[in-house]
């Protein structure tokens, strides 16, 4: 899974439908899960390999319940609560 978001970088340029997965996770315990989203021009800019262009930071308490989704999962859940995600689309990949 990603999303698409449009973003602004650092350098003032904006990106349109960036494509931003969640490539590191730490701290994956009963009370926090911390994790990095990285931001790629497009998705065939991540299939190439190439270099992120933005990385933020986030954390959120995950649910270790029976039958609740995986980590990666409960990132992009965790991400689709805050505002700044409200226009983010899911890209759902095989």
């Amino acid at each position: 899974m990603a999303l698409l978001r449009s973003i602004e970088l650092d350098s003032g340029l904006s990106v349109t439908n960036a494509y931003a997965r969640v490539d590191n996770r730490s701290g994956g315990n009963k009370t926090e899960m911390n994790f990095a989203l990285n931001y790629y021009i497009s998705q065939q800019a991540f299939m190439d390999g190439k270099a992120f262009v933005k990385q933020e930071h986030y954390s959120f308490e995950p649910s270790v319940d029976e039958g609740a989704p995986n980590d990666i999962k409960q990132c992009y859940e965790h991400l689709k609560t805050l505002q700044e995600f409200a226009d983010s689309i899911d890209v759902l990949e095989e």
